[in-house]
């Protein structure tokens, strides 16, 4: 478990549950803005109950969002690695309609290539023939492996009176998202 000091967090108390942002440093670009947001139920088994309300109304989740408040919270959040790969997304774009990139007689994505690459001399029309995604989100006491979280620390005294303790020692549940 990651744990530390009492930071000042995003964090919304709900009636049955806690979500907690965490912001990732920004990127190249300063108008690009990442956070996870940790979804916490208070019951050791209501992983799904949450996930249900959560995901009824997508209203609803962003009226979560809108609702957190910057507070003292005591963080103690697992140690994790996630990956996810998709080795063969044409088959699965197909089914949803998306055929054009993938038809060999009806596009080219010469454009897209550069010069050097261009094989005899002649620009040959250019298809996709396989799209594959992965993901992977690895959190530790730094952060995350793909950016910092940012935290301002708070020390002296005793913790204060609005002090969230936000103990992920039971199943939850975080989505990463551009703000």
């Amino acid at each position: 478990m990651t744990t530390g000091n009492i930071d000042f967090m995003d964090v919304a108390c709900l009636d049955g549950f806690k979500v907690l942002k965490l912001p990732y440093k920004p990127g190249a670009d300063p108008w690009t803005r990442y956070s996870m947001f940790v979804f916490l139920p208070d019951a050791r088994d209501g992983l799904s109950t949450m996930v249900d309300v959560v995901t009824a109304s997508p209203a609803y989740l962003y009226g979560i969002l809108a609702e957190m408040k910057r507070k003292p919270v005591s963080i103690q959040l697992p140690k994790f690695e996630i990956s996810f790969s998709w080795s063969d997304l044409k088959r699965d774009l197909g089914r949803l309609g998306l055929s054009l990139p993938f038809s060999p007689e009806a596009v080219d994505l010469r454009g897209m290539c550069k010069e050097e690459d261009v094989a005899g001399g002649a620009r040959r029309p250019t298809f996709m023939s396989k799209v594959a995604h992965k993901a992977v989100v690895k959190v530790n006491e730094a952060g995350t492996e793909a950016a910092a979280v940012i935290v301002h620390s708070v020390g002296g005294g005793g913790p204060p009176p609005d002090l969230v303790e936000f103990t992920a020692d039971h199943p939850f549940t975080f989505f990463i998202m551009e703000e």
